[in-house]
């Protein structure tokens, strides 16, 4: 996992987030087959829980984003497969 430094824009004015924050919005993130970059992103980063909240909740997650998240090392190959999004095949 890598950190990664989150921002927000408002009116061209960025403010650093911290994971708390991020923790917070993660899960309001629309989704949708136009968050996959987003998504995928997020599943990167050093925040335990925005990952286990990707891995959990969300459905529009590409090929690469699920596998990056089976090798995760929080376990979080049991929700994707409890919820039916990882097959030998994936």
């Amino acid at each position: 996992m890598q950190t990664i430094k989150t921002e927000l824009s408002i009116n061209g004015r960025s403010v650093v987030i911290g994971h708390q924050f991020l923790e917070e919005i993660v899960g309001d993130i629309p989704d949708v087959k136009e968050s996959q970059e987003v998504f995928s992103v997020l599943a990167q980063s050093d925040n335990p829980y925005a990952r286990e909240i990707l891995s959990r909740d969300v459905d529009n997650l590409n090929k690469d984003t699920i596998h990056l998240l089976l090798n995760d090392e929080n376990q979080v190959y049991d929700d994707l497969g409890k919820r039916g999004m990882y097959s030998e095949n994936t």
